[in-house]
């Protein structure tokens, strides 16, 4: 079945083919003549005739009306051969089936029918052919501008429009006459449908580019609007030629309108040309800096031109001599000295359309600051960071990464993107990710300029939000660490204080029940009761020595680490004492709550490391205090640690208890040499859990 349609397919596009060329070989063998005579008619423009006034003005010049025939056939047979040989060679080339047949035979019928219509003027048995021609023409011409890159209607409701434009348009080639053509529509009502569907087209293009379109897709729709405005703009360049005062010479005239008639045919040319090559090359070419110095050069002329006209024909006016040369001179006076300024003015709006706000770095730095400066929340930051300079710049993608693993992105990401490290005081913290506006090429000198300058704005905002990230963790884990705290608390109180005092008393009320009956059972009871009390105050004892050692409220740090060494119990080493060494260079040290506790803990810890593991016959502990911090070495002479040895709770636990006051605690450990713990502790704010004088 597939098979079949395809064989229909091919005979269909081989009679379709067929009669294009067909209709365009008879339309070239009678053109000759066509343009050899002068147009009498109202049609000139579209058979491409000479009208009376401009035959008199090329012979005047000296140009015959032959000339300009031979002249005028060669250009027309350039333009169909040009649009003949794109076609066949899209649909030899497709990569989308679909479109690329589309394409090929839109072109063909529109490319031949500026010569196939003047058909009908040899004979009147072409008129049929030439409709049907014109009509294929004209059906495909409009639904391109919704189909165009992809072959799918964007916006969805487009094809609504397609059918609609379709079935006017069967009446209005074939039926002229007909209600249901536009040609005898009201002249205003005619106008605005036409008009209409002109703006739908356009209007399709942008929102396919704004909404739809991957980035590939855009650089194809930017090859087809830059082919369509340079073809506008030689039409506006070919009406000048019938607006040159009749007072200038003939033969500039009449060269000015040669040279139009072929900037028209050429400028044609490029439509086919730039979409085979939006279809089949388009990564090879920087159509962004080729579309901005267009729009820019083309805006400048349109500018120059009318102002030149106006103001000439104005003053002319108002002095009755429009030929008056001090007033030409006048008007190019007033371009030359407003040439420049308009210039860079007009290149700055453009490359504002296309680059963003590329050009004013100023402008994008103000921005963002103001963005930030307003109370966003932190979670806030990097995206509004993101979306600024994404709209200020028109990127497709933009992606940062921070080193703690918070990422945030904009757009779809793409294979070719330019990456930026965000830096703080010397320090990369994460990485700015850019994607290219167009596939395969990269920035300009000028956006890698702009984009450092921001990246060093984005550092600061992004190290911000690091502190502000680590901070919040910060405060989570203390108040997981004290509900868990809360946790042990309770549980051991639950499970072993709460119990035994309910054990405790039920005992009190049967001591009191054998006390008169049976003395000696209620003694031994009490007595019983006594070591049951002994035991829970040594439970409560130990409750509270966990959640600060009572050693640090009586002897302070150093006095508490000195009545540990003295109490932990020694390890069996043979024939010497095992010996524990402490050393300060201060002994009136007044340390803050936390920085006492967590200095005696991590002591705590690693001289129970020694004594259990590292079969050693001495450990030190040296103190070294200064204005910033207290610095704790704890040393010994054992065994050391294995290259794969892995570290557990408690190694871990030291670290930690570290950091959570701002220091660090590093181990170093060589096999069969021994292990050196060193700690920093900086010192916290007065007040915040300060305990002065504790070192008596």
């Amino acid at each position: 079945m597939r098979k079949k349609l395809n064989q229909v397919l091919r005979l269909i596009l081989i009679i379709l083919f067929g009669a294009a060329l067909f209709l365009s070989f008879n339309s070239f063998l009678t053109r000759p003549s066509l343009l050899s005579e002068i147009c009498r008619h109202g049609s000139c423009d579209e058979t491409g005739q000479l009208p009376m006034d401009r035959a008199k003005v090329l012979a005047q010049a000296g140009i015959s009306v032959s000339f300009y025939a031979q002249y005028k056939f060669v250009l027309d047979l350039f333009t169909v051969i040009i649009f003949m040989v794109i076609a066949f060679f899209i649909i030899v080339k497709r990569t989308n089936i679909t479109m690329g047949i589309y394409t090929s035979v839109l072109l063909l019928y529109l490319g031949t029918s500026f010569t196939v219509g003047t058909l009908t003027f040899s004979s009147r048995l072409w008129e049929l052919p030439v409709k049907l021609h014109q009509l294929i023409a004209w059906i495909l011409f409009i639904p391109f501008f919704f189909l165009f890159p992809n072959g799918k209607h964007t916006p969805k409701w487009t094809k609504y429009l397609s059918i609609l434009w379709i079935i006017t348009e069967v009446p209005y080639t074939l039926y002229p006459n007909s209600l249901l053509s536009s040609r005898t529509w009201p002249e205003w009502l005619s106008g605005l449908y036409f008009f209409g569907f002109l703006f739908t087209c356009i209007f399709a293009q942008v929102f396919r580019y704004k909404k739809t379109a991957s980035n590939v897709e855009r650089l194809q729709i930017k090859w087809f609007i830059f082919s369509l405005i340079l073809f506008v703009c030689s039409i506006f360049i070919s009406g000048l030629a019938g607006l040159l005062p009749e007072g200038i010479n003939s033969l500039f005239r009449s060269i000015f309108f040669l040279i139009t008639v072929a900037i028209q045919a050429l400028t044609l040319c490029l439509i086919p040309l730039s979409i085979a090559y939006a279809i089949l090359k388009h990564r090879l070419w920087h159509i962004d800096f080729i579309l901005s110095r267009t729009l820019t050069y083309v805006s400048l002329t349109f500018i120059v031109v009318c102002f030149h006209v106006f103001f000439v024909s104005g003053l002319g006016a108002l002095v009755r001599d429009p030929d008056n040369l001090i007033i030409s001179l006048v008007s190019t006076s007033i371009i030359a000295v407003l040439f420049q300024p308009l210039t860079v003015y007009l290149q700055r709006m453009v490359n504002r359309l296309i680059y963003g706000d590329r050009d004013e770095p100023l402008t994008i730095l103000t921005r963002l600051a103001d963005q930030l400066e307003g109370t966003l929340p932190i979670t806030h930051v990097l995206p509004t960071i993101l979306e600024t300079t994404m709209k200020a710049l028109k990127l497709p993608f933009i992606e940062i990464t921070l080193k703690n693993g918070m990422s945030h992105h904009l757009g779809a990401a793409l294979r070719e993107s330019a990456s930026f490290p965000l830096m703080h005081q010397g320090e990369e913290i994460g990485l700015l990710k850019v994607g290219f506006r167009t596939a395969n090429e990269n920035f300009s000198k000028r956006d890698f300029k702009v984009l450092n300058h921001l990246v060093k704005q984005i550092g600061i905002a992004a190290h911000s939000v690091l502190i502000n990230t680590e901070l919040q963790k910060s405060r989570e884990k203390l108040v997981s660490t004290r509900e868990e705290e809360r946790r042990r608390l309770r549980r051991d109180l639950h499970d072993g204080v709460g119990p035994s005092l309910a054990a405790q008393t039920i005992k009190v009320g049967v001591a009191k029940q054998l006390l008169y009956n049976n003395p000696k059972a209620a003694e031994e009871l009490l007595s019983s009761l006594e070591d049951d009390l002994g035991k829970t105050l040594t439970d409560i004892r130990h409750l509270i020595y966990d959640l600060r050692p009572p050693s640090l409220d009586d002897l302070g740090l150093l006095g508490a680490v000195k009545e540990f060494a003295a109490q932990i119990k020694r390890p069996h080493t043979g024939d010497k004492a095992f010996d524990i060494k402490i050393y300060t260079n201060r002994s009136d040290l007044t340390l803050s709550a936390a920085i006492e506790v967590a200095a005696f803990r991590i002591i705590q810890e690693a001289l129970t490391n020694v004594i259990r593991h590292s079969k050693a016959t001495s450990c030190m502990v040296e103190f070294q205090a200064d204005e910033k911090g207290l610095a704790i070495v704890i040393g010994d002479n054992g065994k050391g640690m294995a290259r794969d040895f892995k570290r557990g709770v408690g190694l871990s636990s030291m670290k930690e208890r570290a950091e959570e006051v701002g220091g660090f605690c590093s181990i170093q450990s060589t096999e069969n040499q021994g292990t050196r713990v060193e700690v920093y502790l900086p010192y916290m704010e007065e007040g915040y859990g300060a305990n002065k004088g504790v070192n008596r």
